[in-house]
């Protein structure tokens, strides 16, 4: 069978140099050893995260950065029996991804009222994804030299009483910048540009 062995050292940092304002930095550093049979791959990967915020009055600003890296999961690299093939060499992924934007609160009475936006941007390296292969389209992890995703979200809620709605959006361009040729670069697969989810709860009892 697979085995996987990591050590990691991981450190949290948070600043607040006026009121309104928080700084917050995070890293992570992790060596991982993936055994199978008579194959061993080794792997130290790193991450850091730095942020802002400044939030009031139930309002917020933030904006985000870093470098963040993760290595391939047990179902990308050995697959599963009648599914998904295997891909033993496959590489760690990493980017460089930003995100900035604004949430607020408001409460009238007993009515609760909120919503966010937010933009984000990614620039990848050796990205994996999943493509069919062979004559019966099973599903085979590979990596993509280089690739760019961007977009926006935006996300609204109301709460009155039991009675809840959640509404989000994310409009999201995506491109295989290995791939391009004269007319452009493809857009990923399996990454949609448009996506909206609705939800209506109640809540009913003790809750």
């Amino acid at each position: 069978g697979a085995t996987r062995a990591s050590v990691a050292a991981a450190g949290d940092f948070e600043w607040r140099p006026i009121d309104p304002i928080t700084a917050a930095f995070t890293a992570r550093l992790e060596h991982l050893r993936d055994a199978s049979g008579t194959t061993t791959k080794e792997s130290t990967l790193g991450t850091a995260h730095l942020g802002f915020e400044v939030a009031r009055n139930g309002f917020a600003v933030a904006a985000h950065g870093g470098w963040v890296s993760r290595p391939p999961s047990f179902l990308e690299r050995f697959g599963v029996v009648g599914g998904y093939l295997p891909t033993p060499e496959l590489r760690s992924e990493s980017a460089w991804a930003i995100d900035w934007g604004a949430r607020a609160t408001r409460t009238f009475g007993a009515l609760r009222l909120s919503g966010e936006a937010t933009a984000f941007g990614t620039l990848a390296t050796d990205l994996i994804v999943f493509t069919r292969t062979g004559y019966r389209q099973a599903l085979k992890a590979e990596n993509i030299g280089h690739a760019k995703l961007a977009g926006v979200e935006a996300r609204i809620a109301a709460k009155w009483r039991p009675l809840e709605l959640r509404a989000s959006y994310t409009f999201m361009t995506t491109e295989n910048q290995s791939g391009c040729v004269r007319t452009g670069c493809p857009p990923l697969l399996g990454r949609p540009q448009h996506d909206l989810v609705v939800d209506a709860l109640a809540t009913v009892g003790l809750l």
